[in-house]
């Protein structure tokens, strides 16, 4: 389980590291606020949070590597979270008022989240279980994470419903529209996978050794990676593929 785990969290990374780049790189070039959002949620959370969360792990890790890693994996794990509800409200939700302060709300009770599990573990060891003052500073950042993705799923739904109509009409792209149930896959999908990480935390389960929570990080991971892949950067035969259904 450990080598699987290993295996899709590195495949993930590198898929997300890769993608997130040629997205920013994107929006370097176009000055368009959805790329640099979108790319900036990817590149953070594939290429520093994964790996510091996967490296905080490793047996043998000093209590002050721990703690940069820690650091670094809240840091970067907040950046994304802020970016992809930002792409949500700006993208889907760009003139409704709620939208404007739910997303607010959501990046504050973040930055919250990241401050209380940084500040209330400063001492501990890599490799060893999550100290039990962190786990609610840890189960309030997993269910602002399930909220995220509820809304972009929800929203990217809402929206592929609205360009199909458009399709039987002849008047949409269809790599757009498979664009929006991809993400709408991933977002459900994710909220769903979200669950079950707050209850194994909940549970007090060992994240990084125990099987449930460990299948989850692999289910979760790939599918990030194949819905990335496909989003933004399909092959011409999956292409091909989209535009003749």
């Amino acid at each position: 389980m450990a080598l699987l785990v290993l295996v899709s969290v590195l495949l993930c990374s590198a898929v997300g590291t890769l993608i997130g780049a040629r997205l920013l790189d994107i929006a370097r070039r176009t000055h368009q606020l959805p790329e640099l959002l979108i790319g900036t949620a990817i590149f953070a959370y594939a290429c520093l949070a994964l790996p510091a969360l996967l490296a905080m792990g490793l047996p043998g890790v000093s209590p002050s590597a721990a703690r940069a890693l820690q650091i670094v994996q809240q840091a970067a794990n907040d950046t994304a979270l802020t970016a992809l509800i930002l792409f949500t409200w700006r993208v889907f939700r760009p003139d409704a008022g709620w939208a404007r302060w739910a997303a607010l709300a959501a990046i504050a009770l973040g930055l919250f989240a990241s401050w209380g599990s940084v500040s209330v573990a400063p001492n501990a060891a890599g490799g060893s279980a999550m100290p039990p003052e962190v786990r609610p500073y840890v189960s309030l950042m997993m269910a602002i994470w399930g909220g995220a993705f509820l809304w972009t799923g929800l929203e990217s739904l809402r929206f592929h419903a609205m360009m199909r109509r458009r399709l039987a009409i002849k008047l949409g792209d269809p790599m757009v529209c498979n664009r929006l149930l991809l993400w709408a896959i991933w977002g459900l999908g994710c909220f769903a996978l979200d669950l079950v990480n707050i209850a194994c935390n909940v549970a007090g389960l060992d994240v990084s050794r125990h099987p449930a929570p460990l299948l989850n990080i692999c289910v979760q991971t790939s599918l990030s990676s194949a819905v990335w892949y496909l989003a933004f950067f399909a092959p011409e035969s999956y292409a091909r593929l989209v535009r003749a259904a």
